[in-house]
């Protein structure tokens, strides 16, 4: 499986990209980007890969991606009567071209983002008491976005109960710099659902 480069696609008249979609396809390529990713799985069953962790995703599920850690969700099974429902935010550290992050009223949201390299789990206890929070900030405008934002990033630093997706040893691949370097995927034999009803990976 070729690992690609996604920059995510937001409006001009937009900071960050925040969408809830409803599909009953999901998952296009193993990939990654610059920003943040936030997803929330409001129903939905697949495979997920998260640096070097291949597991399944389901319902009620909370995923915090760190910036250029390569990862995929995809639907098992292609099944056109059942949608995955589903909110994405990204975002990165400049918002209209400012290091929002190196505010020092940010200074305990740092480690928290750092952490995000390896992939962060929440529980599904925590998760479903953040739904609304992220429903509220899909359908959000103006400076209203802006401060939902910042205070689901506020929520989700201060969670202690999560677990980590990749491996340490997935770290020292990661360059923090200037994207990935030669990583290679270890997940040969494992298959997944194409759109098509094929498998592969």
């Amino acid at each position: 499986m070729k690992l690609e480069y996604n920059p995510s696609v937001k409006s001009d008249f937009e900071s960050f990209y925040v969408e809830r979609k409803k599909s009953p396809y999901f998952g296009v390529h193993w990939h990654y980007h610059e920003e943040y990713e936030l997803i929330y799985i409001i129903k939905g069953e697949g495979v997920r890969i998260v640096g070097d962790k291949i597991d399944h995703f389901s319902d009620n599920e909370l995923v915090f991606i760190g910036s250029k850690v390569p990862h995929l969700f995809k639907n098992e099974k292609v099944n056109k009567s059942i949608n995955v429902d589903y909110i994405v935010i990204k975002f990165n550290d400049f918002l209209s071209g400012q290091s929002i992050f190196s505010l020092p009223e940010f200074s305990k949201v740092i480690p928290f983002l750092k952490k995000a390299n390896r992939g962060i789990l929440f529980s599904k206890k925590f998760s479903k008491t953040i739904i609304k929070h992220l429903i509220k900030l899909s359908e959000s405008t103006g400076v209203s976005k802006i401060t939902g934002l910042l205070n689901l990033i506020k929520l989700l630093s201060e969670e202690r109960k999560y677990d980590y997706l990749a491996s340490e040893k997935f770290l020292e691949e990661l360059d923090v710099r200037s994207g990935m370097k030669n990583y290679l995927t270890p997940f040969k034999d494992i298959y997944v659902w194409d759109s098509d009803g094929t498998s592969s990976l």
